[in-house]
Formats: C-alpha cells, structure tokens, sequence
C-alpha cells in the first residue's frame, strides 16, 4: 500500500508543499519507524538528505528523539556521509544536535562515526576537528553541551559524562580568534573578553559554588569546609580581577568621591562576589596582570573539586593570551 501512495507522490498535497515522500520519510522518522525509513530510502524514492523547513535531517531528527539505532540506520543508508555534514538554518550539525538534545549514547554514536571518516579526531588540527565547528551563533558543541544546563531530561552526571566524551575526542570550547580582544601594546595593551567566555565564568562558577554548598547541606563537617573553601576561592578570583581591571572607572578617586575599587573590595569580602563576578568580567583588563588572575581562575577551578569546564576554560584562555 505504501509503495502505491508513493509511486503516485505527485498527486498527493503535503504541508508546505514538499516532495511526498520525503514527507512520509520525515514522519517515519518522527515515528521512529526504521522498516518505512529503509523502505523509502533502499526503493530511492527518497534521501535520507531530505530537510525539513528548520533545515533538519532526518538524523537530526533522530538525535532529538535519542535514538541510537535509527541513527545508525540513516547514516548507514548514507554512503556519501551528507548527513554528517548537513547544517539546519541555525548553522547547528548532528554533532550540535547531540550536544542540546543528545544522551551520551547518541554523542557516542556520532564520534564513532566521525571518527571512522576522519580518523584519530584528536590528532587533527584543532579548526580542522569536526567536532569543534561553529553553528550561527558561534558555539561549538562543548560550549553548547556546557550550557545547556541540567534538568529532568539531562542529568548532571550525564551532562559531564558527555563533556570528558568530547575532551577524549579534541573538543574545544571556543574558535581560538573568538576568547578575547586585545587592543594596545607593552604595557598598555587590554583585554576584553568575549561574550561566551564572560557566560562561561559566570554560569560554571556558580555551577561549581552550588555543588559544593549542596553537598555541605546534606554532607557533615568536611563538606562544609569545601563550601567555605569554595567561596574564599571565589572571593580572591574577585578581588584579583578588581586588580587586573583597567578601567578608569574602577581605578578612580575623587577628593569628594568613593575610591571606587575600595567599595569594589568591600561588597566582594561582604560576600557578593558571586553577584559582582559577571560585571566585572565586562570590564577591560590589563594584560601585564593577567596572568596572577589566570593563577586564581586555575585555582577555583580545581578546588575543592575540580570543574572540568571551568578547568578548559583557563587552558583555552592561557593559550590565546600566548599569542
């Protein structure tokens, strides 16, 4: 029957006017019914490069619904890897894809394959590892992985799970020409940190903040000392980007003012570092004293308990300052 209402596809009206049988691939996907998929695909009455107006595949699409076998199914079916390269309107690829919506199955699944085509994926040149491509926005997927946050979907175990996956395999967090700019030179020369590199020190401090003080509610004694090991950590990387700032603002002092890094001082040590943490990271830096402030980010980083992404974040960061 279906081969009947395929073979006459174009007597046969669909939603946004698209090819019938790519239609009916779509909804086989979308159904998760592998014999339709074979079928339509084997009998070539469609690609499996089809896209919906989103611009997703059907192994998008798969990825969304975790299905491991059905992916392996459409890029089976795949002999010139389209798939693996196809980008939806957002500039998102499968690989994104499994970083928002994938289990650890489903990024496993993916790596296996791109590594089958492009061989030790470590061993490439970081812009040339396929894993660390852009989508539209400029994320790459451990960046996107990083944070798309925790819930009922994606637990936190699962989430890191994914990141050492993608570690293993030469993800990087950010393009190397999109961490910082720098302006000026000697001992004049600022640094401005870009946009997702300000998001990931504010979203995995607090990250690592929280964990710690959720386990020293429930925990005893030792907990509680990490918790408060936590925040002086956090309080000195504050006070050391107060330092490392280079705006005037910050540095000014007016006989009938405040001295302004004074008051800076006092709100961090008075325990709002956390809130002050993401203002602070707007401001230009002073590239001579960068490298006191990295000590201090690799610190937090690591103790009491060590955040792989934060820890990423400071490699990434030391790196582009070497240039």
């Amino acid at each position: 029957m279906l081969q009947i209402f395929l073979n006459q596809n174009r007597l046969v009206v669909t939603d946004e006017r698209r090819d019938f049988a790519a239609d009916v691939l779509l909804s086989a996907v979308e159904n998760e019914v592998e014999e339709v998929v074979r079928f339509i695909v084997e009998r070539e009455f469609s690609s499996v490069a089809v896209c919906n107006s989103m611009g997703e595949t059907p192994l998008h699409r798969a990825i969304v619904k975790r299905n491991a076998q059905l992916m392996e199914l459409l890029m089976g079916l795949d002999p010139i890897n389209a798939n693996l390269r196809a980008v939806t309107v957002d500039g998102d690829s499968p690989v994104h894809y499994a970083a928002r919506f994938g289990s650890v199955r489903e990024m496993e699944t993916l790596l296996n394959r791109l590594a089958a085509l492009f061989g030790d994926l470590q061993a490439l040149d970081i812009d040339a590892n396929p894993v660390n491509a852009t989508n539209s926005r400029g994320s790459t997927c451990l960046y996107l992985v990083g944070t798309s946050g925790v819930d009922l979907v994606r637990s936190e175990g699962e989430r890191n799970t994914i990141v050492e996956l993608l570690l293993r395999y030469g993800a990087r967090l950010f393009r190397r020409d999109s961490i910082v700019v720098r302006s000026g030179s000697g001992s004049t020369e600022k640094v401005l940190l870009r946009e997702q590199v300000r998001r990931g020190i504010s979203v995995w401090a607090r990250e690592a903040r929280c964990r710690v003080n959720d386990l020293a509610v429930d925990d005893g004694r030792n907990a509680r000392i990490e918790a408060g090991t936590s925040d002086v950590l956090l309080t000195k990387l504050c006070v050391e980007l107060v330092a490392t700032v280079a705006s005037p603002v910050v540095g000014l002092h007016c006989s009938n003012g405040p001295d302004f890094a004074a008051v800076l001082h006092v709100a961090i040590a008075a325990g709002y570092a956390q809130e002050f943490l993401p203002l602070l990271l707007e401001l230009p830096l002073c590239r001579g004293a960068m490298a006191a402030l990295l000590r201090r980010l690799e610190r937090f980083s690591r103790f009491p308990r060590v955040h792989v992404l934060l820890l990423q974040l400071h490699l990434e960061l030391s790196e582009s300052l070497q240039w």
